[in-house]
């Protein structure tokens, strides 16, 4: 019967995705179509209006002093995308392209410097030299080119950071509703994991600074609808494998290896800490395969089709790239600032290729660097609060796995399943840490957001208490 169900979930979740990827590579051949002059014309109203300036002027984050640039690098690498004039429709369907030479001749604020890039391609560059992006699917590229056209390039901010922070913001306030109509019961404390799940998404996962950016925002929608159908989903296996399959199907179509995919995994597995009768380790097991499969189908796709179809596309070329996420040189792709800064400190960065085993602490101060955007912009708040979250839940767990394992058998059996998960999920955050070593070392400032886990699993630890104590 176990067999019977995980082979229907699995089912359901790769028809789930291959019926979203069929849906995705329509809208892509839609997108290619468009013509992109209409595009262009709203970038560089947008250019032309000085909105393309480095920073968002007066404003900062809430808690810091930190400016924020008005775009990000992976805004305007898109924008380029779509300011490119068309080629064959069939392989701009299938991927974008981006200009060989992404900097300006005249480097300015790295911050901004592919912002600048677009600005020469609106005004004196409009059809340079150009090569294939065939390595992820580009679902911000596709829905931009549909949506640009109507609501430009701060339309589409708003709008896509306003459906995010709405998504987040109606779950805490449904699942606390809920929560205090239903207290007293199991089901009240399932609510309450929730609904502080949702609130720590909007309060520590960067959305003040991260959030701003349409191509991050938009990164981050699968994941507030993913905590909407783990919260609403019924028992039934097949059904939560087709939502599971979906969404990770939807997380991959909209992923730039910016922490969605672990993220992810780890609200699954906060969903298990939730629950008044927490799952085993087959239930969980087989969302996260339902979930994986549907992460794995449209990329599986895209190589077959690719392969298939187009001579110029390199599968080996692209896993390379992304296997040197994992291992290879990095000190070429750091920032020149970054070095000079540690220089002055003392320390050459060539040791980190030199002598790999430094990548581990130096990812780690790195991480801690970053905690700002986990506060707010105020770092103390950000470093301090992760090492407390963190610090807390260990102590908690250790002391509960203790006790148990001094007064017998009979009482481990007996401590609630919900702080092991709420554990898992924070593992499966620094296994992917380290797993993906180099891409945590060269894109910290992103991957930072995904320590919001740690205050999301302190929450599911403290609701488990009363479990932990019976």
């Amino acid at each position: 019967m176990a067999l019977r169900s995980t082979g229907g979930s699995l089912a359901a979740a790769g028809g789930g995705a291959l019926l979203l990827s069929l849906l995705f590579a329509l809208l892509s051949l839609l997108a290619a179509l468009r013509d992109p002059e209409p595009a262009r014309e709203r970038l560089r109203a947008s250019l032309d209006a000085g909105r393309f300036s480095a920073s968002l002027g007066s404003f900062t984050l809430p808690l810091g002093s930190r400016d924020i640039p008005a775009w990000d690098s992976n805004d305007c690498l898109i924008f380029m995308m779509l300011a490119l004039p068309r080629q064959d429709l069939a392989r701009d369907a299938f991927s974008p392209r981006i200009p060989t030479r992404l900097e300006p001749e005249v480097a300015g604020d790295p911050v901004q410097a592919r912002c600048e890039r677009l600005a020469e391609l609106l005004t004196t560059d409009p059809d340079p030299p150009a090569q294939r992006y065939d390595r992820y699917l580009h679902g911000q590229r596709v829905l931009a080119a549909l949506l640009l056209p109507s609501t430009g390039p701060e339309g589409l901010r708003r709008l896509v950071t306003t459906a995010v922070a709405l998504a987040l913001a109606g779950l805490a306030a449904w699942a606390g509703w809920r929560s205090r109509q239903r207290r007293g019961t199991p089901a009240a404390l399932r609510d309450a994991a929730f609904a502080g799940y949702a609130l720590c998404l909007l309060a520590f996962h960067a959305l003040p600074m991260f959030g701003r950016y349409w191509s991050h925002a938009l990164s981050d929608l699968p994941l507030a609808v993913l905590l909407w159908a783990l919260y609403f989903a019924p028992p039934r296996p097949a059904i939560r494998g087709l939502l599971l399959g979906t969404l990770g199907a939807a997380v991959t179509i909209l992923e730039f290896l910016t922490g969605q995919w672990p993220l992810a995994v780890a609200l699954i597995l906060l969903a298990a800490a939730a629950q008044p009768d927490p799952p085993g380790w087959r239930a969980v097991g087989r969302d996260l395969a339902c979930f994986g499969l549907g992460v794995l189908l449209p990329i599986a796709a895209k190589l077959a089709v690719g392969t298939l179809l187009f001579a110029d596309v390199a599968p080996a070329a692209e896993g390379g790239g992304l296997l040197h996420r994992v291992y290879g040189p990095v000190v070429p792709e750091m920032s020149p600032r970054e070095a000079e800064r540690l220089a002055a400190l003392g320390f050459d960065v060539a040791r980190l290729d030199a002598e790999p085993w430094w990548r581990l602490p130096y990812v780690a101060v790195r991480l801690g660097y970053f905690a700002f955007v986990l506060g707010a912009g105020a770092w103390r708040l950000g470093l301090g609060g992760t090492v407390a979250w963190g610090a807390g839940l260990v102590l908690l767990a250790g002391s509960v796995g203790l006790l148990a394992w001094r007064l017998g058998a009979g009482l481990r059996r007996g401590v609630s399943p919900r702080l092991w998960w709420a554990v898992a999920a924070c593992l499966a955050v620094l296994g992917w840490y380290v797993l993906f070593l180099n891409h945590t070392l060269l894109h910290t400032a992103w991957m930072a957001r995904t320590m919001v886990v740690f205050p999301m699993a302190a929450w599911a630890a403290w609701l488990a208490r009363p479990a932990a104590r019976a």
